[in-house]
């Protein structure tokens, strides 16, 4: 891109909405961990997130850039006073291991774009990010070891099933306690188990599907204005998982 005027830069920069937000970002052991993207070069810090996920998306396809995590660990963290996280290229390493400093704000328009364009495709993908937690979050198990025991007894069904079992005898206690719960035979109870975990990988494969396609789009765009319209037809294809 060659932007020659103010004019030019303002139009391709008047987006109706803008996903770089500002954020009070603490170093302190008890606060969100967020990461960096930072050029390489200049060591200027392009992106700030708390998904490592965007932060990996955005180095894979970003020329000369590298990962920066937990930018705010406790004592050594490297966000100064007054960090603008909407404008993080407006911060720059001068040595390494100290805090990030306000660098040279004198930047051509095409490199202003190209700061500020990274900057917002970073933010829509956290917004992709976080909106696909909330169509999982029927499925998140927040006891210590939940996963693992729906696993175990997704695997138990399997077997039941594929072996014709029926005999409470032990060999498979995850789908007998819960046949005895349920009032069930255990090829019942194997049967509503396999169900369960189905949708279960149906709803982790069609959101792990949307989330790949649009964070796709969104990194490997390069028109500011195209972005929100990206994120919305994410918000409106994915409305559905909303309701389930």
């Amino acid at each position: 891109m060659f932007i020659t005027s103010h004019e030019q830069f303002q139009r391709l920069t008047a987006v109706t909405k803008s996903y770089r937000v500002k954020r009070r970002i603490l170093n302190n052991v008890n606060y969100r961990q967020y990461h960096g993207l930072l050029e390489i070069n200049t060591q200027r810090l392009l992106a700030v997130s708390y998904f490592t996920t965007t932060i990996n998306s955005m180095v894979d396809t970003e020329l000369n850039t590298m990962q920066r995590w937990w930018l705010n660990v406790p004592v050594t963290g490297v966000i100064p006073a007054g960090f603008d996280s909407s404008r993080p290229w407006l911060f720059q390493h001068q040595e390494r291991g100290q805090k990030l400093k306000l660098g040279d704000t004198a930047l051509s328009f095409d490199d202003h774009y190209r700061y500020m364009l990274i900057a917002e495709k970073a933010g829509a993908i956290d917004a992709i990010n976080n909106r696909i937690q909330v169509y999982r979050r029927y499925f998140e198990k927040d006891i210590l070891f939940q996963s693992e025991i729906y696993r175990d007894k997704a695997q138990e069904a399997r077997a039941v099933l594929a072996q014709g079992h029926t005999d409470f005898d032990s060999t498979y206690p995850w789908v007998e306690t819960y046949a005895e719960l349920n009032n069930l035979d255990l090829q019942t109870a194997a049967q509503s188990i396999e169900i369960q975990s189905k949708f279960f990988k149906t709803r982790m494969v069609d959101t792990e599907t949307l989330r790949l396609k649009y964070v796709s789009r969104i990194r490997n765009c390069t028109d500011m204005l195209e972005i929100h319209p990206m994120v919305n037809d994410f918000f409106k294809e994915g409305e559905v998982y909303g309701r389930l």
